[in-house]
């Protein structure tokens, strides 16, 4: 038994059965536990099919073969002559994806492309002369993931079928099914085939019709009748066609019973969906399978003048003499009309369910609308938590606000046209938009919204019934990661523009800056080696084409510049996001400059030293910590590139020194081979010889090859530096401390250089004590930086000049002093010589830019044993570097 329902069970003989037990009509369902048990039942189904001429087509699915060539083969290996079937146009396999089964949703408007596919199918085998359809298709997926809407889809299926030379065989595997799913398939189809104990059964399932049996309506005895009382009345066959329509019913709906008789109700019912989708359809279909009565109060349904009515009705299967189902009576009642028999307490039920429902909207950032579908949309209702955006509800009720009078006015149009779409009859009744809104306060937020349109029974839209959400942290979170990826992008670029003038960098950073933050100006400039001085490099192409200023200055003392000199004195970014406040830092516009809302500018580090400033404007929304991160990265990006392309050049430099040196070697060898190799006459070879030339020749030399041992020691020490620095930033550079003598470590730079020494005959003291403690400190790190510190003052310190090397403690320090009566540096310079490169614009010694570089990785190595390194020099005079380094606590040696 089957929910009270008797289940009927024989043996099935494949071949027998489906030759002569099923007529055209008959809707089948399948049981199978293998793929093997599939193949026994499916040669024999479409063989009875091609013996009565009907066109045969397969639907499979991932849950039998996956692929048309794998079922082809399957069947290849059974009786049936599967290619000669294909190949005569009899036969066809397809995927379940090419008859829109995976899209549907459950409701009328999403089955309608199914039962079309198959109409059309039917349509195409009759008219190329066969006697019919057959087809056999997989549902496993289906059951397993939504069984109620398939269930309606069966439903909708089965009724076209009937009457019509169709045979539809339904196979599910049955591991996938619930026992629900499979009575309901039982019940569902005329007959049910599985296999049991090796046997293949099959299951009728047959209703108890006592008591449920009504004549066939006698629709002209009972016309007047029915047409007199106030109770709407109208019913629908078994295919359900119209067949009768009171006129009650035509007042309540608004049409003319010859609109609609001989109709399908299913086309009408399907857009009487303003409230519950498909509410009145899922009421009628229940109806129609469990072939019992079905009552419903307070329905909302959509007239097609675009009002809204609420009605009481009864649906009221029909059935003949011999039970067999025939249709639907239908009775309707106005829920506004007098004579609706509502009790006190189901209103009370009504108004409680109601005030629930708003209280849950009102603690919920889902605002719910009604809108009519005309220009700027009116608003119906909406739910009292609109409020979240500053408005009330009262001001879109009343018609002072439409909806569009809120749509950003950047989105108005493009929303008007998405909708526009949805005007087209056969468009999907539902849609998700996002775009913006502007609160009250003039805020933009995003929102997404959700919407059911409401059409009349003409296809027309009266209303759009939906919800908006909040989404602007979504689409905040969705730029941010937008802008990081186009920040990458922009780095990368950069990274690749090595071969590109400084111009053409600079150039490229600054737009770029302007855009990752959504400004439309921007501006780059330079500081002096002091930091007294902004020098302007450059504006954005946004800002040129604004800014009317003649004879532009390029100059600005950072003491006296207004606003703009902020981020060097603060030295941090400075955010101004009303720039129409007052500021006493503001010093005012010069004539035909550029009006700003909205200002940022960002100060560039290079180690302690600010070497750059990068400002931003007029950007709609306020500029925050994320705007100075994508400038920052950008902009220090453009800076490390500058520097190593100022290696390059100086690696040129020196690399075009050597070449022609080179050459000039060359020359002179063979000036002097000429010489000794030339022949003469006379008789005193030695009075011929011009002793002068040759001494000339030698000294040349000397002078040539001291040059190219210079440039080459400048090389080393340049690529030394960048290697260092190279290493530094992709994080590759480690310190092993232990506890090391300072004497050694200078011992080791001294012998390092002391070729250098000897050459220019310099005089060397050191003068550091035996006694000295002992520090923590990483010997080979230590050595390389008294190496480079060395190096320096041999460089500046003429022939026969004098360095000294002395070290001393203080309590908690090691002092180590390096001091040399060389030319000196200048005082303007000495801030300059700890940058990553001596950037002093056109002022460098000769020289001076190699000591940079190194006494950069110097101060680098300093830090990293927590100590300090300062320069003190007079041109002239002489220069001293002193290094301090804490002494380890006495209690931890």
């Amino acid at each position: 038994m089957c929910r009270g329902f008797p289940i009927y069970t024989k043996n099935f003989n494949l071949n027998i059965e489906f030759a002569n037990d099923f007529t055209s009509g008959s809707h089948l369902n399948l049981f199978y536990n293998s793929a093997e048990e599939l193949m026994e039942v499916l040669p024999s189904f479409y063989k009875s099919g091609f013996e009565n001429n009907e066109y045969c087509i397969w639907v499979i699915s991932e849950y039998d073969f996956v692929s048309v060539e794998n079922a082809k083969e399957e069947l290849r290996n059974t009786e049936l002559d599967v290619d000669f079937y294909i190949e005569s146009g009899q036969f066809e396999i397809i995927h379940i994806n090419q008859c829109c089964l995976p899209g549907f949703a459950g409701s009328r408007s999403s089955f309608s492309d199914v039962l079309s596919f198959w109409k059309q199918k039917y349509s195409d085998a009759i008219g190329n002369n066969f006697n019919g359809l057959r087809m056999a298709e997989n549902i496993t997926s289906y059951l397993e993931y939504n069984p109620s809407d398939y269930f309606n889809y069966e439903s909708f299926l089965d009724d076209m079928i009937r009457g019509r030379e169709f045979t539809v065989l339904c196979n599910c595997l049955l591991d996938k099914c619930s026992q629900t799913d499979i009575i309901d398939l039982i019940s569902y189809h005329y007959r049910t085939i599985l296999k049991k104990d090796g046997v293949w059964k099959s299951l009728e399932y047959k209703t108890e019709t006592t008591g449920k049996k009504i004549h066939n309506l006698n629709i002209e005895f009972y016309n007047k009748i029915l047409d007199s009382i106030w109770l709407g009345v109208w019913a629908v066959d078994s295919s359900d066609n119209l067949i009768f329509l009171n006129k009650t019913m035509e007042s309540v709906f608004g049409v003319s019973r010859d609109e609609v008789l001989n109709t399908s109700f299913m086309n009408y019912i399907s857009k009487q969906r303003p409230f519950g989708e498909s509410h009145f359809g899922e009421l009628y279909l229940h109806a129609k399978k469990s072939r019992e009565p079905v009552t419903y109060n307070a329905l909302a349904f959509l007239t097609p003048n675009g009002n809204m009515s609420y009605h009481n009705g009864v649906l009221i299967p029909l059935f003949d003499e011999n039970g067999n189902y025939e249709g639907i009576l239908g009775t309707v009642e106005e829920a506004t009309s007098a004579k609706r028999k509502i009790s006190d307490i189901s209103i009370c039920d009504t108004l409680e369910a109601k005030h629930k429902i708003e209280k849950v909207y009102e603690t919920s950032p889902v605002v719910a609308f009604l809108w009519k579908a005309v220009n700027n949309w009116p608003v119906e209702y909406v739910s009292e938590n609109i409020t979240q955006f500053g408005y009330e509800p009262e001001e879109f009720i009343s018609g002072r606000l439409t909806f569009g009078d809120i749509v950003h006015p950047d989105d108005i149009d493009k929303l008007k046209s998405d909708f526009s779409e949805y005007e087209e009859e056969n468009k999907s009744s539902y849609f998700t938009l996002d775009y913006r809104i502007l609160t009250k306060s003039g805020e933009t937020r995003w929102v997404t919204e959700k919407s059911l349109v409401i059409r009349d029974h003409k296809g027309s839209i009266k209303y759009l019934q939906g919800i908006i959400i909040d989404i602007t942290e979504r689409k905040k979170a969705e730029e941010t990661l937008q802008l990081e990826e186009s920040r990458l992008e922009a780095l990368l670029k950069l990274n690749y523009m090595t071969g590109a003038s400084l111009q053409e960098i600079t150039d490229f950073a600054r737009e770029e800056a302007v855009r990752l933050t959504n400004s439309k100006l921007g501006y780059l400039a330079f500081l002096n080696y002091d930091e007294t001085i902004l020098i302007m490099h450059s504006w954005s192409k946004g800002a040129m084409k604004e800014c009317k200023i003649e004879n532009k200055p390029f100059v600005y003392p950072v003491k006296t510049t207004g606003l703009w000199g902020e981020a060097v004195r603060q030295r941090k970014p400075v955010i101004t996001n009303d720039y129409t406040e007052s500021n006493p830092l503001k010093k005012g516009y010069p004539n035909g400059h550029v009006q700003l809302t909205r200002h940022m500018n960002v100060p560039i580090f290079d180690g302690e030293h600010i070497v750059a400033v990068a400002g931003v404007g007029n950007k709609e929304e306020d500029y925050d910590e994320s705007d100075v991160r994508q400038i920052t990265l950008l902009i220090q990006g453009m800076w490390k590139l500058i520097q190593r392309k100022e290696f390059e050049e100086a690696l040129k430099k020196y690399s075009d020194e050597i070449a022609k040196v080179n050459s000039e070697l060359k020359s002179l060898d063979k000036m002097k081979n000429e010489i000794l190799s030339s022949k003469t006459t006379l008789t005193d070879y030695s009075e011929l010889l011009d002793k002068e030339s040759l001494d000339t020749i030698d000294e040349q030399k000397d002078s040539a090859i001291n040059t190219l041992i210079r440039s080459s020691e400048q090389i080393k020490s340049l690529i030394g530096s960048l290697l260092y620095m190279s290493m530094e930033e992709s994080g590759k550079i480690n310190y092993t401390f232990s506890l090391v003598k300072i004497e050694s470590i200078v011992n080791n730079a001294y012998l390092n250089l002391a070729l250098s020494i000897d050459e220019k005959g310099l005089d060397l003291n050191m003068d550091i004590p035996d006694d000295l403690s002992k520090i923590y400190g990483d010997k080979n790190k230590l050595t390389d930086m008294f190496t480079y510190i060395l190096d320096n003052s041999i460089k500046f310190t003429p022939n026969g000049g004098q360095i000294t090397i002395s070290a001393f403690e203080t309590e908690n320090e090691l002092h180590i002093r390096v001091t040399d009566n060389g030319r000196g540096i200048p005082k303007e310079l000495v801030p300059t010589l700890f940058q990553r490169f001596s950037h002093t614009e056109g002022a460098v010694i000769d020289g001076l830019e190699k000591a940079g570089s190194s006494l950069y990785v110097c101060k680098k190595i300093v830090n990293a044993h927590e100590g300090k390194i300062t320069v003190d020099s007079k041109e002239g005079e002489g220069t001293t570097v002193t290094v301090v380094i804490p002494l380890p606590d006495k209690g931890s040696v």
